[in-house]
C-alpha cells in the first residue's frame, strides 16, 4: 500500500474506535490475504485431490457445498475444474455471497446486474436452483469470461449486455432476487497484494458512490413485491456501503434489511439495521461488505 497511506489512515480512524484495531487493519492491508474456497456445483467429494488444495476448517458462514482450502498453483487445470464440477472462489466472496442465504424461500427468477466474472451468479444458481437466471454484464470485454464460467459449470443463464436502467425497463418488478455486486473503489485489493493507487482517495470514493446509487436505483425497480435485493462490495468506505443503502431506503419506502445469524459476529456497528463487514485482519480473506434487503409484499413504488 505505497499510495494513499494518509487517506487509508483517515478511513481506519472512522471505522474503528480502538487505535489497536485500526493499526491491525492498516497492517493487514499490506499483506496477502488470499484465502481460497471451492464452490461445488454438485455434491462435494469425500476427499480432495492434492491439486485442488487441502480442506481447512470451515468459516461460520460457509454453506456445506463450499470448501475452504489451501491455495495451490494451477488448480484451474484440474479435470474437475475444467469440467465445471467446481469453481474457484475467494473466501471473502463466500462471506458476502452467503448473506443472500438469509432468504427463507427459493427465488424462482434471479437477475445479476453486474455479473462478470460470474461468481455471484454461480453461487445463486447453486444455492437456489432458480427457474430463470439473467446474468447481465454491461462491459463487453468481460462477457466472454462470464459466459465461459457459466457454460463450463453447466448453468443455464440468459446473458445480457444492458445498462442497468435499460435492464430495469425490461424487467421491472420481474425478479424474486436481484444481485448487485457493485463496482467499487476496491479497497480490499491491497490486502491481496494487488496495487490499487487512489482507492482510498475521497474523489474516487465519491465517483463510485454516484455510480452505485444509479445501479441500485435501477436494481430496486426490478425487485418484485416480496422479493429481495442483495448488495455487496469489496471495499470498506461507508459511503459505498451503509450510506448508499441508507440513501436507497430513504428514497424508497417499503424496504427492510434481512438479518443473517451466520454473520452476526460481523454485523456493522455503523448502522442499526443488519449488514455485514469482513476485515482483512480477521484472517478470513481480504474483506468485503454485504446486505440483503426485502421489499414489502404490497410495495410497488
Amino acid at each position: 500500500m505505497a499510495l494513499g497511506r494518509d487517506d487509508a489512515r483517515r478511513l481506519a480512524r472512522r471505522l474503528f474506535s480502538e487505535e489497536t484495531e485500526a493499526t491491525r487493519f492498516l497492517e493487514a492491508l499490506r499483506g496477502e490475504q488470499n484465502e481460497r474456497a471451492l464452490l461445488w456445483m454438485d455434491a462435494p467429494p469425500e476427499a480432495l485431490p492434492a491439486e485442488l488444495g487441502a480442506r481447512l476448517d470451515p468459516a461460520p458462514w460457509q454453506p456445506v457445498w463450499i470448501d475452504r482450502v489451501t491455495r495451490v498453483a494451477g488448480f484451474g487445470h484440474h479435470p474437475w475444474h475444467l469440467a465445471g464440477r467446481c469453481y474457484g472462489f475467494d473466501l471473502s466472496s463466500t462471506f458476502t455471497a452467503s448473506v443472500m442465504l438469509g432468504l427463507k424461500e427459493n427465488p424462482r427468477t434471479i437477475i445479476d446486474v453486474c455479473a462478470a466474472p460470474g461468481g455471484k451468479s454461480l453461487f445463486a444458481a447453486r444455492a437456489f436452483r432458480p427457474d430463470r437466471l439473467i446474468s447481465n454484464e454491461v462491459i463487453g470485454k468481460r462477457q466472454p469470461l462470464l459466459r465461459g464460467n457459466l457454460n463450463r459449470c453447466g448453468v443455464n443463464a440468459e446473458v445480457t449486455r444492458l445498462d442497468p436502467e435499460k435492464l430495469a425497463d425490461q424487467f421491472e418488478f420481474a425478479a424474486d432476487l436481484v444481485l448487485v455486486d457493485a463496482p467499487c473503489s476496491g479497497q480490499s485489493l491491497p490486502a491481496k497484494g494487488i496495487e490499487n493507487p487512489g482507492c482510498f482517495h475521497p474523489i474516487n470514493i465519491k465517483k463510485n458512490t454516484g455510480r452505485q446509487r444509479r445501479i441500485l436505483a435501477a436494481a430496486a425497480r426490478m425487485v418484485a413485491p416480496g422479493g429481495a435485493l442483495f448488495y455487496s462490495t469489496c471495499t470498506f468506505a461507508p459511503e459505498e456501503n451503509e450510506k448508499v443503502l441508507n440513501w436507497l431506503m430513504d428514497k424508497n419506502t417499503g424496504w427492510q434489511a434481512v438479518a443473517s445469524n451466520a454473520h452476526a459476529g460481523h454485523a456493522s456497528p455503523l448502522v442499526e439495521w443488519p449488514c455485514y463487514r469482513l476485515y482483512p485482519q480477521t484472517g478470513w480473506g481480504a474483506g468485503g461488505f454485504a446486505a440483503l434487503l426485502r421489499r414489502d409484499a404490497l410495495e410497488r413504488q
